[in-house]
């Protein structure tokens, strides 16, 4: 377990979080010392840790806790030979816990309908449930029926936004499943493709499609013919007048224009 941990310490009487980095080391009692040194409680009450169902000793260490978890509850309980067993019901609107005296054969509408005369709820909307471990509890069974024990904490929320946080945790497990499967199909294309060496290459944009040492035209028919015990063919040369006569033309013309340069001067 970390020495260093995040948690929550509910107020005895008003019911509020105060949120703290707690070195695990700390005992009981040394934890309430703490939180009576920062004035989130009244000195020189007497006060007791409890976590869940279990009440802690002034000696006992938080890291002696071993299902203490980041962002745990810890209540703080005045202690007295009457103490009550509690549950605590969340404000809808925030961190605020409104403890309640456990009892198992209470409904959860009786329930809600104490947290109205404690000033806690100002009306009793109909669309507001109770909820504990994210699921709905029935108004018209009892909290023991429904296996809830001293130190559960329950969540008051609208039916709406209950519905509407199970609509998105629905579509996000779509969203999983559907890219599970894109991978599933991306993975068996890859399979099917056949290796790179099986790939055909164009030639036309190919700069070198084969492996082998390039052989011009002359080099091939020449290697031929060598097999073939044929003579090597000369290099054939083709004459034309035309090329001539345009030089002794343009010899001509230059010829005739010095001339006229030169009898211009005279």
């Amino acid at each position: 377990m970390e020495p260093i941990l995040n948690l929550n310490f509910m107020h005895p009487q008003y019911g509020t979080l105060m949120n703290a980095e707690v070195d695990l080391s700390f005992s009981a009692a040394e934890m309430i010392e703490q939180l009576e040194l920062s004035g989130f409680l009244p000195r020189g009450g007497s006060y007791q840790l409890a976590f869940g169902e279990q009440l802690l000793q002034a000696e006992q260490q938080l890291q002696q806790l071993s299902d203490l978890y980041e962002g745990s509850i810890l209540r703080i309980e005045q202690e007295g030979p009457a103490a009550k067993h509690f549950i605590y019901i969340q404000d809808p609107l925030g961190q605020t816990y409104a403890p309640l005296a456990f009892d198992e054969e209470q409904l959860p509408q009786q329930a809600l309908q104490q947290l109205v005369d404690q000033g806690f709820l100002s009306d009793l909307p109909g669309d507001l449930n109770l909820y504990f471990k994210g699921e709905a509890l029935f108004l018209d069974q009892s909290f023991g029926a429904q296996g809830l024990a001293a130190g559960a904490y329950l969540q008051l929320r609208s039916v709406s936004q209950a519905s509407i946080e199970e609509e998105l945790e629905n579509l996000q497990k779509r969203l999983q499943e559907l890219e599970a499967q894109q991978n599933q199909k991306l993975d068996l294309i890859i399979e099917q493709l056949p290796p790179p060496s099986a790939i055909p290459i164009d030639p036309n944009y190919a700069v070198r499609p084969t492996a082998d040492p390039y052989q011009s035209i002359d080099s091939l028919l020449y290697a031929l013919r060598m097999e073939e015990g044929l003579p090597v063919l000369e290099k054939v040369r083709i004459w034309s007048p035309i090329p001539l006569a345009i030089y002794i033309v343009l010899a001509a013309a230059a010829v005739v224009g010095l001339l006229f340069l030169i009898l211009s001067f005279i």
